[in-house]
């Protein structure tokens, strides 16, 4: 067993025990598979799930989990209540696996919680090199009364002084809920509830508890991809691969789909995080993140850019917080933007957007710009005039597109939230979702663009921009 510091403490937020109440169901089966764990004990009942399946929702609850490659397992079982170790051993027999524990300082005292496991093959008294099981892509729920997207089975909360941790902890009991993790800046906590939950009404029930301060679901974003572009494009010629990073010049930081390394742009990013899987290096199998940090950095312009004095280019701070399908969280983004501060960005990239504002994405835009950041954000490509967020909120930059001629694209949309209109359009050495590289259309193309000039600009006269804070 290892003594871990208590990650939460510092915030001064309490660590309940360890709680787990999901209700899954198995792809392959019509049964259902429930399994509930608190601190010692283990409740399951699951007919032929596959064990890959129940370790990915382990590791959606935070336990570090780690396979054998080419381990295939089922498992059945029914038993309630039985301590977690002997419960793990009968859901794995005939396989081995070892157990890590973490003992957690808390104010509630200390925590003694499952943190990692590690399954091998039987025979083995070690774990050989292993494979972690792969973090599966975030499941989105759409409310039928309104349209909205969130992560299923999570709530956000943030709560006001009145909250202790007794009745925190009672809170927590009434709901079948369990902490995930919190934002230690801006005090939001992330719970897991159980499966059968109508999120939406739980957070609105949630919002008239005494203490909370705001509850809502985690709210999913999709991302605004550009558009493949059939037509002749005439772009202008693109900066070399050695363009020069000006040490003056602050990172931009694009969070998107991640980055895909090319020995040809070595030099764009100086700083990579993948916020879906911290714990993995960052890649980028949709292709829409490397192409947005492109040109943010000033590699490849856009159709009626303007050219790049003293052949200067821009850092780039890749972040990764889409999945493979498109959809970010209000989680990952928090947990991006931190980064991205953290990582020295003056300048911060958002190509997505949603029709629901977020109170706490809200605050996490403006704690950036507390923070001396200057935040954009596509307004979309759908023009339905209706506001798009991050775009909208008050203080973000929010970028429409323009065609090669200078004229409003036709797709850009349009309205009071949207703060200037930059180059839409690009030719592309990098495909995205499954497309190949070419021309492509977007206002994601024109807010990467933007940033990357905002940088540039206050790299040039930063004490404009401390004024106009």
């Amino acid at each position: 067993m290892r003594d871990v510091k208590n990650k939460f403490g510092a915030a001064g937020f309490p660590l309940i025990g360890f709680i787990l109440a999901l209700v899954l169901f198995a792809p392959a089966t019509p049964l259902a598979f429930e399994m509930v764990m608190d601190d010692h004990h283990l409740s399951i009942e699951a007919d032929r799930v596959p064990l890959s399946e129940m370790l990915r929702r382990l590791s959606e609850s935070g336990v570090r989990v780690s396979i054998s490659p080419g381990i295939v397992h089922e498992v059945t079982a029914r038993f309630d209540r039985r301590p977690i170790a002997a419960g793990l051993a009968a859901i794995l027999r005939p396989l081995n696996h070892s157990l890590v524990w973490e003992t957690v300082q808390t104010p509630l005292g200390s925590v003694n919680r499952l943190a990692e496991i590690a399954i091998f093959r039987a025979g083995e008294s070690r774990p050989p090199p292993v494979a972690t099981v792969p973090r599966p892509v975030l499941g989105i729920r759409t409310d039928p009364k309104t349209g909205v997207s969130y992560v299923a089975h999570q709530i956000m909360l943030a709560f006001d002084e009145t909250m202790d941790a007794e009745s925190f902890k009672a809170l927590l009991a009434r709901i079948g809920g369990r902490l995930i993790d919190v934002d230690p800046v801006l005090g939001v906590y992330r719970i897991a509830v159980p499966g059968d939950e109508d999120i939406p009404d739980l957070c609105r029930r949630l919002a008239l508890e005494p203490g909370v301060a705001a509850a809502e679901p985690n709210y999913a974003f999709r991302m605004q991809p550009a558009l493949p572009w059939t037509a002749p494009l005439s772009v202008p010629d693109s900066n070399p691969a050695g363009l020069s990073l000006a040490d003056e010049v602050a990172p931009v930081a694009v969070l998107d789909s991640g980055w895909r390394e090319d020995p040809a742009y070595a030099n764009v990013v100086v700083a990579a995080y993948d916020a879906l899987a911290p714990d993995t290096p960052i890649d980028d199998a949709v292709g829409h993140g490397t192409q947005m940090a492109l040109i943010a950095s000033g590699q490849i312009r856009p159709s009626g850019a303007e050219g790049q004095t003293k052949n200067t280019g821009v850092p780039v701070v890749a972040v990764r917080i889409f999945d493979e399908s498109g959809y970010t969280a209000s989680s990952v983004l928090m947990r991006g933007i931190d980064f991205a501060l953290k990582a020295g960005a003056r300048v911060i990239s958002l190509s997505w957007g949603a029709a629901a504002p977020s109170t706490f994405i809200e605050q996490a835009v403006h704690m950036a710009r507390d923070r001396g950041a200057v935040v954009v954000a596509a307004v979309g490509n759908d023009n339905t005039g209706q506001p798009v967020y991050p775009a909208a909120f008050e203080g973000v930059v929010g970028v429409g597109a323009l065609n090669p001629d200078g004229t409003v694209w036709p797709r850009s949309n349009q309205g009071d939230f949207v703060a200037l209109l930059a180059p839409g359009f690009a030719s592309l050495p990098v495909g995205s979702q499954g497309e190949p590289p070419g021309a492509y259309a977007g206002t994601s193309i024109a807010a990467a663009y933007t940033a990357g000039r905002l940088a540039l600009e206050m790299s040039r006269n930063p004490a404009a921009f401390k004024s106009s804070k």
